[in-house]
């Protein structure tokens, strides 16, 4: 390694093509041009330098393909922004306009965009990629619109995905049309752009609908995704129909209308679409009959997903009200959330019959009606046997239940993913799902507390022979062992994985009736006589979703040793407990560690189990 403190060996070389004296017959304004020359071809040389030097540290070293990866998980986490700031003065004084009101002033920044001007290798990985920038969500109001020639360039005639949110415009705007005069929104929002889109999302007042709509050009090829969303999804306000340019894009195969309608004899409701989402309030632009709901689907012959927000069709004078799901469908979500037309969507939900591989997923809002009103608790309750004795999951695999949601899975979710890690139910391509849940308004009065519904009537309706794995409840355990029904657990041998899940009560609260349960022995006869059982005898793993109120309680760490110790001992021990990390571990955990392999991942609970919130699992 040469010494910092040493003479430069170049220095010789310098000095041999630099002189103070310009020779005999060179001006002395000549002999400084060609000194610059020469400062500028060492420049050069430098350069070659540094990128050679550049080329030996670990970022330049990777691959084009593993550098690739890299860009596009930061463009999850690092997305350019725009922020709004005040203008002021050289004196940080506000600046008042003619008006006196205050301007702003807009900043933006490039986010993962500036790994173009880190090094010369990532610059060329990053634009030689035309997907990395045609993949990319472009956030219309977070980027500069002078980067729109880079971007389309740089997407090599690729199409692009584009999305409008104007909620921070409409925060700083006086009126809509400040959002329309937007120098960003003008620019986006141009028949150019929205020629080369493929995915095109509307989140805004209804009047930036009206603009989209006129500034889309006349022939559209490319879009083939739509979301437009105006108003929000509440109740008080009206929802507005589409204008009329959006009816037309019949080439569309992934349709949501979100608090907007589109009349549903229009031509984007076509063969094309294999996605349909719709969230209403009031249902009032859609279907309104049986008849009219069936007339809808066999416009989409090729629908793979429908989604469906109180679109309740009125079963009121109706002879055939059987709704048959085209044949292409393998997810249906049907969602009540305004208690007035629960029932309507129970009678739905008993009428509709799936394709083989499709799976469905029911969701109430019934407010207090469940547990006020016998009648629509009986026929709640019907309902959701029905649902269950005609589900398309025979044998499941994987069961979730808990105080207001049961959900079967055709598989296991954890077989192909490892024991540390909890996925959705519906990632894999080959997985059938039944879902029903009662949900929890977001807006609650007085004193209105949580819905709790007893889901475990339902444990009849299903096979449990085949579960590898199972999700309690805190209140489901307690509801299990309040009805001494734990005994038709005793079928499900090969279940091999439990979780306890503390949406509302603390795991800790019943994990004394889940100790006594899997350590009992249980009588049953046979044609050799009697003889004992145990629950769940190749249960190998227990997850347990703590809380700080949990990992403090010291009888519920008693009662786990005391369930690590006794299944050992009946023949059957468990292989791994897993709990979050970032708890604080008292010295009873220690002895806990001594007995089995105790495993601390990490937990976060944006993932869902069938769309609904549950936690997952990261190993360290």
């Amino acid at each position: 390694m040469a010494n910092p403190n040493s003479p430069s060996p170049y220095l010789a070389i310098v000095r041999s093509r630099f002189s103070s004296l310009a020779p005999p017959g060179v001006q002395q304004a000549h002999h400084l041009q060609n000194m610059d020359t020469e400062i500028r071809s060492i420049q050069l040389a430098l350069e070659e330098a540094r990128r050679i030097r550049n080329m030996n540290v670990g970022a330049y070293r990777l691959p084009p393909e593993v550098l690739t990866q890299v860009f596009e998980d930061v463009q999850e986490q690092w997305g350019p922004e725009r922020e709004v700031e005040e203008k002021k003065d050289s004196n940080h004084e506000k600046v008042q306009n003619e008006k006196g009101s205050e301007p702003w002033r807009d900043v933006f920044t490039g986010g993962w965009m500036v790994v173009t001007h880190v090094c010369a290798y990532w610059r060329k990985v990053a634009l030689g990629n035309p997907s990395l920038w045609s993949e990319s969500e472009i956030d219309v109001v977070s980027i500069h619109p002078g980067y729109i020639p880079d971007i389309i360039a740089r997407c090599r005639g690729r199409p692009i995905h584009l999305h409008l949110n104007t909620q921070d415009l409409e925060f700083r705007a006086s009126n809509e049309s400040e959002v329309e005069e937007d120098a960003g929104v003008q620019a986006w929002i141009s028949p150019l752009v929205l020629g080369l889109t493929k995915d095109l999302a509307i989140s805004a007042l209804y009047e930036m609908l009206e603009y989209t709509a006129s500034r889309l050009p006349t022939e559209i090829t490319h879009l083939r995704k739509l979301y437009l969303e105006t108003n929000g999804l509440t109740m008080e306000a009206p929802e507005e129909v589409a204008p009329k340019r959006f009816w037309e894009l019949n080439t569309v195969s992934d349709l949501t209308l979100s608090s907007c309608a589109i009349p549903w004899r229009s031509p984007i409701f076509s063969s094309s679409l294999t996605r349909l989402v719709l969230q209403s309030m009031d249902g009032v632009q859609y279907p309104k009959t049986y008849v009219e709901l069936r007339d809808l689907l066999s416009r989409m012959p090729h629908l793979q997903v429908l989604e469906m927000w109180n679109i309740v069709p009125d079963p009121l004078a109706q002879q055939d009200l059987t709704i048959d799901l085209p044949p292409s469908l393998r997810r249906v979500e049907i969602n009540v959330i305004r208690p007035e037309r629960v029932l309507d969507g129970l009678w739905l939900m008993e009428r509709v019959r799936s394709p083989p591989s499709c799976s469905v997923d029911f969701s109430i809002w019934p407010g207090w009606l469940v547990t006020e009103n016998p009648a629509i608790n009986d026929l709640l309750h019907g309902s959701m046997h029905h649902m269950l004795s005609n589900s398309n999951v025979t044998a499941p695999r994987h069961l979730v239940l808990s105080h207001n949601t049961f959900i079967i899975a055709s598989t296991d979710i954890f077989a192909d993913r490892g024991p540390n890690v909890m996925v959705s139910a519906t990632s894999a391509p080959d997985t059938t799902v039944s879902a029903f849940s009662i949900t929890e308004s977001e807006r609650r009065f007085g004193n209105e507390g949580m819905i709790v519904y007893d889901m475990t009537p339902l444990l009849g309706c299903i096979n449990l022979e085949n579960l590898r794995a199972v999700a309690f409840s805190s209140e489901t355990i307690h509801a299990i062992s309040t009805q001494n029904i734990w005994t038709m657990f005793l079928a499900a041998v090969d279940v091999r994985r439990i979780d306890l899940e503390s949406p509302h009560a603390a795991v800790s609260a019943h994990f004394s009736d889940l100790q006594r349960a899997l350590c009992h022995r249980y009588s049953v006869g046979s044609t050799d006589g009697p003889h004992w059982k145990l629950l769940l005898p190749r249960l190998q793993t227990l997850a347990l979703h703590l809380t700080d109120e949990d990992v403090q309680n010291a009888e519920f760490v008693i009662a786990l040793i005391e369930l690590i110790r006794m299944r050992a001992e009946l023949g059957a021990a468990l292989r791994a407990v897993l709990v979050p990390r970032g708890l604080r571990y008292g010295s009873l955990w220690d002895t806990l560690h001594a007995t089995v392999k105790v495993t601390r991942v990490s937990c976060s609970r944006t993932r869902t189990v069938f769309k609904r919130r549950m936690s997952l699992w990261i190993p360290n």
